[in-house]
């Protein structure tokens, strides 16, 4: 059904890759260039306990995630804007 499936999933996962390797060398090494590998070993494993420990908290306690957290507070606003447009209504008849 279609053909090209693979070929985009390789290509998206390429954009994730390309964006952490970004992120890689301008936050954790400050834009400046690596020579060492065992430098470039410890900081993946540094960024994979905070990301590791990030995520373990989150689940123990049972908090939502970043994105859940966005998305309740993107659909409150809009109830809040309906709530406004129908007082806007009220008040101009």
């Amino acid at each position: 059904m279609f053909p090209d499936r693979g070929i985009w999933q390789c290509s998206y996962k390429n954009m994730f890759v390309e964006s952490f390797h970004n992120q890689l060398k301008t936050i954790f090494f400050e834009g400046k260039r690596n020579r060492r590998v065992d430098v470039l070993v410890d900081t993946l494993l540094q960024i994979e306990k905070i990301l590791f420990m990030t995520r373990l908290r989150r689940i123990s306690f049972n908090l939502p995630s970043e994105e859940n957290i966005s998305n309740a507070d993107r659909h409150q606003r809009s109830l809040n804007i309906d709530a406004f447009y129908k007082l806007i209504i009220i008040f101009l008849q």
